[in-house]
């Protein structure tokens, strides 16, 4: 489920116990996906001229989501937590809550959200004019391909701030093809920190764990990517040694027909 309503869900089934611990650290991994709409609408429309990759795009992003699955299933099972007892429900019915109480509720995850929200925003103006972007670009230079220069892994780590502000920043770069599809699919199953911290504020007021929901985030980036190499040395998509987002090239071509 796209985010808030996927971690609202886990965190209301773990306080109501509907879900042991382990469950909802698992299915917290599986919460604020982006979209099928999002990726086949957003993420096309500005990066891709080609409509057929949004559907590459929404199966590698399920594919990285059923090998997490899988691996973080392995990982419970060997602690002996993801097959705890479950709770009876039936023997102590669920509390009711009253008008007041969902009001409440609401008000206070809207305000978590958005609060993180200006969060995640203040670090991005924090991290630019104290020029750490910078800083961490030249560092990543020395890990990363060759082939990205340390304009473009700030832009990277700029986009990685927020999704939606990651795509619009993807849209205005000159990635050659097969280095814009792999920063897509990563950013995307990465989600972005601002969602990440906004699921650290709604869980905080429990006992539950955000480690396991941040390493899952890490893990699905490297996933995503080994099936996104293999996906581009199978099908060969592109042909040409350099695309123009989508974005762009419609501008230009406004820009020409005037």
């Amino acid at each position: 489920s796209s985010f808030p309503l996927g971690a609202v869900m886990v965190k209301e089934g773990y306080l109501d116990k509907r879900l042991t611990k382990a469950q909802a650290h698992h299915l917290l991994i599986f919460t604020n996906q982006a979209s099928p709409i999002f990726i086949s609408i957003i993420v096309v429309t500005f990066l891709f001229q080609t409509k057929s990759l949004g559907i590459v795009i929404i199966v590698i992003q399920w594919l990285t989501n059923i090998s997490i699955a899988f691996l973080f299933r392995f990982y419970y099972q060997s602690k002996h937590a993801l097959y705890e007892p479950k709770p009876h429900t039936t023997a102590s019915p669920l509390f009711t809550a009253t008008n007041n109480d969902l009001l409440i509720k609401t008000a206070k995850t809207l305000f978590t959200i958005l609060s993180m929200m200006i969060i995640a925003r203040f670090i991005q103006v924090i991290f630019t004019s104290l020029k750490l972007f910078d800083f961490s670009a030249q560092m990543f230079t020395l890990l990363l391909p060759r082939t990205l220069d340390p304009v473009s892994i700030k832009t990277i780590l700029q986009a990685a701030i927020e999704l939606t502000q990651g795509i619009d920043l993807l849209s205005i770069t000159n990635f050659n093809p097969k280095i814009l599809f792999l920063v897509t699919n990563a950013l995307i199953n990465f989600h972005g920190l601002s969602i990440h911290m906004q699921v650290h504020g709604l869980i905080k007021s429990t006992d539950l764990s955000f480690k396991p929901y941040l390493l899952s985030r890490l893990v699905a980036v490297i996933i995503s990517l080994s099936f996104s190499y293999v996906y581009l040395f199978i099908a060969q998509p592109f042909h040409q040694s350099e695309v123009i987002p989508a974005f762009i090239y419609t501008q230009k071509n406004q820009t020409l027909s005037i």
